[in-house]
C-alpha cells in the first residue's frame, strides 16, 4: 500500500490517512518547487533534478529524490563502514542495495560485528539485523 501511494496512487478509503496525507502534501511540495522553480535539490547529494528530465510528473519527482537520497544515506553509510574496516582483517565481501555480506575474521573479535551494527545502524536509527555462516548459506 505504501509503495502504491509513493507511486502517486493513493486509493480513495485511504487518502484521509495521516501518513498518506504527509506524503501527498510532501509529493505536492516538491511539484511547486519544480515548477516554480525549474529545479529540486536532493538532500545529502545535492542532486538537482531539473526540466530536462522527461515526462515529469509530481510522484515520479518524489520517487526519484526518494532513490537518491536511500542512496546518499547509504553511500555514507558504506563510506563509515570501510573507515572502520581500514585497519581489520575483516572485509566486504559484496554490497548490494540494501545489505553488506562481510568476510569476517573471527581475529577481530566479537565487538567488530557489534561496531559494524552500530555503524551501520546510525546508532539504533535504521534496523540492522546480521547472521554468521561458514558457508554462505544464511
Amino acid at each position: 500500500m505504501n509503495f502504491q501511494a509513493l507511486y502517486g496512487n493513493i486509493p480513495e478509503e485511504y487518502k484521509k490517512l495521516p501518513l498518506f496525507i504527509k506524503i501527498q502534501e510532501y509529493i505536492d511540495k516538491l511539484w511547486l518547487e519544480f515548477n516554480a522553480i525549474g529545479s529540486v535539490l536532493c538532500p545529502l547529494s545535492n542532486r538537482k533534478y531539473t526540466e530536462e528530465l522527461k515526462d515529469m510528473n509530481p510522484p515520479k519527482l518524489m520517487n526519484y529524490v526518494m532513490q537518491n537520497l536511500e542512496t546518499s544515506n547509504n553511500i555514507l553509510i558504506l563510506k563509515d563502514v570501510l573507515n572502520y574496516l581500514k585497519d581489520k582483517s575483516t572485509s566486504i565481501a559484496l554490497y548490494t542495495y540494501d545489505a553488506i555480506l562481510f568476510d569476517y575474521n573471527e581475529e577481530d573479535g566479537k565487538d567488530t560485528l557489534n561496531d559494524l551494527k552500530t555503524i551501520m545502524s546510525k546508532e539504533g536509527k535504521y534496523p540492522v539485523n546480521y547472521k554468521l555462516s561458514n558457508n554462505l548459506v544464511l
